[in-house]
């Protein structure tokens, strides 16, 4: 038996234009996984009120990108990942500084 579904694997056409067919939720479901709070927490070690803080930018003056669907607020687990290296990154640079 042939699978004989055409499945999409890219938003944009081999011109490079957005294909119309692919919605934002589509985009999302294609690109990175939607985490709560908790499973951030979770997984970084941190309380869900330091996440919120590093929403805000409160505590390190780069907040870290979220989305709110239906009142509940999400993570991509791609923006979490960029933020951290982010964080990595400049504490490397500030070290190299002071060297």
């Amino acid at each position: 038996m042939t699978n004989r579904r055409k499945t999409q694997t890219t938003s944009r056409s081999a011109q490079g234009d957005a294909d119309p067919r692919v919605t934002p939720l589509d985009e999302l479901l294609i690109t990175g996984r939607l985490c709560t709070p908790d499973e951030v927490a979770e997984m970084l070690r941190v309380s869900t009120r330091t996440l919120a803080d590093w929403r805000t930018g409160r505590a390190t003056g780069h907040a870290l990108p979220f989305v709110r669907i239906g009142g509940r607020v999400m993570y991509l687990l791609r923006d979490v990942n960029a933020y951290l290296l982010q964080r990595v990154e400049a504490a490397a640079m500030r070290r190299d500084a002071d060297a």
